[in-house]
C-alpha cells in the first residue's frame, strides 16, 4: 500500500496528478508488485478541467486500486478529516502485506500508527522535512517554536515505529534521527526512457537557462534574477525561462521588471503537459535550481536526464544527486558567485558539454525501474524478517 498526500483528480475511473505519483511510477509499481493500493486525496474533475489533462499522463492501470481519502484544506481541515481517514485506512491496511508510508504527509503518519497496531510491516518513505509546509504559516516566534517541537517529536516517533526507513535525501533526516548512515536512498522519480535526452551541441548566439519548479519563496528565484542583472551588462546573450506557478509568481514578475530583465526572463506558468516540458528541457542549455532547501530536487534529476549542465544551490540535497563534475554550486545568498557561475557557463561551451555528458550518465541511476527495484528489495527484506 502506498500512502500518498498527492492530490489526484478523477473522472470516469481514470486519474491524474501533477505530483510525484505520476503514471510511470504507478505502472512500474504495478509491474513489480502485481497488486498495489494507492491511498490519496481525490476529487472529481470538471469536464473542462479534464480536457486539459495530458492524455499520456492519465492513470488507468490494471492491478492498481485507488483508495479515496477525503480532501481537506490546511491543518484545521486535516484534523476534521482525521477520523474519516482513519476508518478508511483501518479497512485497507489489513489487506496488504506491507504498508509504504510516504512521510511526512498526515495520512502516512496515521498509517504508521494503525499498521503497528494491526501487525502489518511498515516501510517509511521520507519525501521531505515535515516543517517545510507548516512553519511559514505560523505568524509568531513562540508559535513557530511550539509547532517545530511538536512536529519534530511526532516525526521522530513515526520513524522509530517503522520496520525500515528509506528517504529521498538523508540530509532531511539528520535533525530527526541520531544515525542516518543506514537509511536507504529511494529517489521516488518518474523518469522513463523518453526523459533521457542526450546532450546537444549547439552553435547559437544566446545561452538559455531553464528551471521547472513551484514558484515559492523557498525556491530562491531572487538570487538568479539579481545575478542576471549583474551578468547582462557584459553578456547580453543570456536568456532565462522559468516554468511553474505559485504564490510568488506575481512578485517575481514585478522584480524582473524592476531589474530591467523583461527581455531576458520568460515566465511560462504551469506546464501541465509532460511532452511540452520535455521540449523546454531539450531547448535549454543550462538548468538551474537555487532553492534554500529541498526534499528531493526533482528539477535537478529531470535536467540531468535531459543532458544539461547545472547551476544549483549549495545545500546537502543537491549534493546528494549531483557533483562538481556536472554542476556549479553557489551559496544561497551569494549574488556575485552566482553571477560568476552564469558568466563561466555562458563563455565556456566546452565545459557545458562535458558537464552535460557527465550528468546524463549519472542520471541513469534515477530511472523509475531502478527506483522500484530498490523499493522491492526493501519490501522483500522487511517481509523476510517478519
Amino acid at each position: 500500500m502506498l500512502i500518498g498526500d498527492t492530490r489526484f483528480i478523477e473522472r470516469d475511473g481514470a486519474y491524474w496528478t501533477s505530483g510525484n505519483l505520476r503514471r510511470p511510477l504507478v505502472e512500474a509499481l504495478a509491474r513489480t508488485f502485481g497488486s498495489v493500493k494507492v491511498a490519496m486525496r481525490v476529487r472529481e474533475a470538471t469536464p473542462v478541467e479534464w480536457e486539459n489533462v495530458p492524455h499520456a499522463d492519465i492513470i488507468r492501470v490494471p492491478g492498481v486500486e485507488f483508495v479515496h481519502l477525503p480532501t481537506w484544506n490546511g491543518p484545521s481541515g486535516w484534523f476534521g478529516s482525521r477520523a474519516a481517514v482513519g476508518r478508511i485506512l483501518r479497512r485497507h491496511i489489513p489487506t496488504v502485506d506491507v504498508c509504504v508510508a510516504r512521510l511526512p504527509c498526515p495520512p502516512a503518519g496515521l498509517s504508521v500508527a494503525l499498521a503497528g497496531r494491526l501487525k502489518v510491516p511498515v516501510i517509511a518513505h521520507v519525501l521531505g522535512d515535515p516543517l517545510f509546509s507548516w512553519i511559514d504559516r505560523v505568524p509568531t516566534a513562540v508559535g513557530r517554536h511550539f509547532v517545530t517541537s511538536v512536529i519534530a517529536s511526532s516525526f521522530s516517533r513515526a520513524l522509530s515505529s517503522c520496520d525500515s526507513v528509506l528517504s529521498t535525501s538523508r540530509g532531511v533526516l539528520m535533525p530527526y534521527m541520531p544515525d542516518v548512515s543506514g537509511v536507504g536512498r529511494l529517489a521516488d522519480t518518474s523518469l522513463t526512457d523518453p526523459d533521457y535526452i542526450k546532450p546537444r551541441q549547439r552553435t547559437r548566439p544566446h545561452v538559455l537557462f531553464f528551471c521547472a519548479s513551484r514558484i515559492v519563496p523557498l525556491k530562491n528565484f531572487d538570487l538568479l534574477l539579481h545575478a542576471l542583472r549583474i551578468v547582462v551588462k557584459h553578456c547580453p546573450q543570456v536568456q532565462c525561462t522559468i516554468a511553474g506557478d505559485g504564490p510568488d509568481l506575481a512578485r517575481l514578475r514585478l522584480l524582473t521588471s524592476d531589474l530591467g530583465l523583461e527581455s531576458h526572463v520568460t515566465f511560462l506558468g504551469f506546464v501541465r503537459d509532460r511532452l511540452r516540458l520535455r521540449q523546454h528541457y531539450e531547448d535549454a542549455d543550462v538548468a538551474f535550481l537555487l532553492s534554500r532547501s529541498e526534499g528531493l530536487p526533482l528539477a535537478v534529476l529531470e535536467a540531468m536526464a535531459a543532458g544539461l549542465p547545472l547551476l544549483v544551490s549549495e545545500i546537502p540535497q543537491n549534493r546528494e544527486v549531483a557533483d562538481e563534475m556536472g554542476a556549479i554550486f553557489v551559496g544561497c545568498d551569494d549574488r556575485d558567485a552566482c553571477a560568476a557561475a552564469i558568466r563561466s557557463l555562458i563563455t565556456d561551451p566546452d565545459r557545458r558539454r562535458k558537464m552535460a555528458q557527465h550528468n546524463f550518465e549519472l542520471a541513469g541511476a534515477f530511472h523509475v525501474d531502478v527506483q522500484v527495484r530498490r523499493l522491492a528489495a526493501s519490501v522483500e527484506q522487511v517481509l523476510s524478517h517478519g
